[in-house]
């Protein structure tokens, strides 16, 4: 699937930014988190509308080196160079808490803001716990030529895989996309061009669980000491399962059809809750027994039949489970804004996920 340059390997002066990506996605790998999974098909994802960081779903903390900064502002999630940065390694982003177990499809837009020519900055989508380099990138080589992959152009996308730096192709997008996709043991990167995904490079990798990452980096040799301003935006994980804390994240809707979703703590009756299958989740294997919504269990009818059902909430032809849980014992105040459904598969892996609440009088 590589394009016609992306045989090329240049591994003689790329083998300390190989280091160097090892190095840093690792520092930005952390091991817990509660998913904030949507009631849509995807997993995960952030807007960063609400400019505030959001520790559930990521890491915040994750600059390295001196000068770097970042920030949610603007609707975007921005990452800032001064001229003054320095270091072995140097470069900020987020790593998300959850991990990605198994086939997984993840995409992110950028936008570079402040973007000297030749700057020496990679901007990067990665996954961060393969043992390798897994990174999608759009990348600024530095106008220090004989320090930074001499013989081609400076402004480029890549796939830095297993397999080495690959599929370098010219670019002078100042935004775009950026998307990784695992299938079993076979990791593809690709950049958005011309209303389509267009493939750089696919290599062997892992199939750890991963932590995802949004990043931009650079190093001394190759910076080139000016100001430099770039974003990310509409993250998004739209295939695959999230594991946080060892427990799968799966996408559940309160009051299904209903927005806000309105409770009333009062209420003699019930809530129902539906916990939806997905490319790679089937709620049909949700115990039904083991589910809590805020530590409400299943209500129960008749001579004591627990309030449950199987249907297609969301019309995308697969089977959902929808579950109603007693109102009187949701454990949440006035003040609570989400709640968290717990329960099992019959196989016994434990399952969390979240969805907005109001709470009304």
């Amino acid at each position: 699937m590589n394009n016609d340059v992306s045989s090329v390997k240049v591994a003689n002066c790329l083998t300390v930014c190989a280091k160097v990506l090892i190095a840093f996605v690792t520092l930005l790998v952390v091991a817990s988190f509660h998913s904030q999974a949507t009631a849509a098909e995807t997993v995960m994802s952030d807007n960063f509308n609400d400019n505030y960081a959001n520790s559930l779903l990521w890491s915040t903390t994750n600059v390295v080196g001196t000068g770097p900064s970042l920030s949610e502002t603007n609707q975007k999630l921005e990452i800032y160079f001064p001229s003054f940065s320095n270091g072995s390694a140097f470069g900020a982003g987020y790593s998300s808490v959850c991990k990605l177990r198994g086939d997984f499809d993840v995409q992110v837009d950028y936008e570079l803001l402040l973007w000297p020519f030749a700057n020496g900055v990679r901007v990067g989508l990665a996954a961060a716990n393969l043992g390798s380099p897994a990174a999608v990138e759009r990348t600024n080589f530095s106008a220090n030529i004989s320090n930074d992959v001499p013989g081609w152009p400076r402004e480029v996308y890549l796939a830095h895989f297993s397999d080495g730096v690959n599929g370098i192709t010219e670019s002078a997008d100042f935004a775009g996309k950026l998307r990784l996709v695992r299938t079993g043991d076979q990791l593809t990167g690709y950049y958005f061009a011309s209303g389509g995904w267009v493939p750089i490079n696919t290599a062997y990798t892992s199939t750890n669980d991963t932590a995802v990452s949004l990043s931009a980096w650079s190093h001394d040799n190759i910076f080139t000491g000016q100001d430099v301003k770039l974003a990310f935006d509409n993250f998004i994980v739209n295939r695959g399962l999230a594991v946080c804390q060892g427990k799968i994240a799966v996408p559940i809707d309160i009051k299904p059809g209903s927005s806000p979703n309105s409770i009333n703590l009062g209420s003699v009756g019930t809530v129902p809750v539906a916990i939806l299958s997905t490319a790679s989740f089937d709620a049909t294997q949700v115990d039904p027994a083991s589910v809590t919504l805020s530590g409400a269990a299943l209500a129960l009818k008749g001579k004591g039949t627990q309030m449950y059902s199987l249907e297609d909430v969301d019309a995308d032809g697969r089977l959902d489970l929808v579950v109603h849980v007693t109102t009187s014992a949701l454990q949440l105040n006035e003040n609570d804004t989400s709640a968290i459904l717990e329960g099992r598969l019959y196989d016994g892996t434990l399952v969390k996920g979240s969805d907005t609440v109001r709470i009304v009088p």
